[in-house]
């Protein structure tokens, strides 16, 4: 099994990818099962499994800080490559805030469409507004900023609050028990390379007959959805809707479950 596996790893150093890593917790309920599969003409478990381990790592790598601050020599130089770096960071922060436009429309469209769905289906029993929304410029004035920095925190990534934000969400309202749910879509910076957008979905709850009107987080353990600015919104726009339907889904399936 380890020489397999370096084996395998050698194939994705070769090509440009980490070596091949089993996670303890993967390796009976994942990685056994795909092999098993695979020995029986059906590989597709396996190379599924193959993309996450790829997946994790590109991920884990795009968290990693740039620089430790222990060393002199490296301080000044990563300092001075930034200062020389600055047309080159306003390029990129232009790209990534027309992609993340881009990113915004298509999670409002399909948004909407899942709220005229519901709509449909319990209008006489509920009321579901979107939420008023728009690209956030300034670095602190972003409404969801707390709720996004914790989200990114439970889910173990650097928030990038220096690029491009903007969020699309919905407020449905349960006419019978005066209780409102917020269901947000935050469209932020990930990680530390400038060029990775996430979609993090949160879900709040406010109960009107309390005076203290403040929303409260509900955990749902939904992870972020990754996206690279390289290439065109075209090809990622099936997994964005995937992605926004299930999440809703979810949020949705927690609010019947407090009804």
């Amino acid at each position: 099994g380890r020489v397999a596996r370096l084996l395998t790893s050698l194939i994705f150093i070769k090509f440009g990818f980490f070596p091949f890593t089993v996670l303890r917790e993967d390796a009976k309920v994942k990685y056994i099962s795909a092999l098993e599969k695979a020995d029986l003409d059906e590989p597709q478990s396996l190379i599924t499994y193959f993309g996450e381990v790829q997946r994790r790592n590109i991920e884990n790598a795009l968290n990693i800080r740039e620089i430790s601050g222990r060393n002199l020599e490296a301080v000044l130089d990563t300092l001075n490559e930034k200062l020389e770096g600055k047309e080159l960071h306003k390029a990129i922060y232009s790209r990534n805030q027309n992609f993340t436009y881009k990113i915004y429309k298509l999670s409002k469209d399909t948004l909407s469409y899942l709220i005229v769905k519901l709509k449909h289906r319990v209008d006489t029993k509920l009321n579901v507004i979107q939420i008023p929304n728009g690209l956030i410029e300034e670095k602190f004035d972003f409404p969801f900023y707390n709720q996004t920095l914790k989200y990114s925190k439970t889910n173990n990534y650097n928030f990038d609050n220096s690029m491009p934000k903007m969020y699309a969400g919905a407020e449905i309202i349960i006419n019978i028990s005066q209780v409102s749910y917020r269901v947000i879509y935050s469209i932020h910076g990930y990680g530390f390379g400038k060029n990775t957008i996430a979609i993090g979905m949160f879900l709040e709850s406010q109960n009107k007959n309390i005076e203290n009107k403040n929303w409260d987080s509900i955990q749902l353990n939904i992870p972020p959805h990754i996206i690279s600015i390289e290439g065109e919104i075209k090809d990622k726009s099936k997994n964005i809707k995937k992605y926004i339907e299930e999440s809703f889904t979810l949020a949705l399936a927690q609010i019947v479950n407090e009804i």
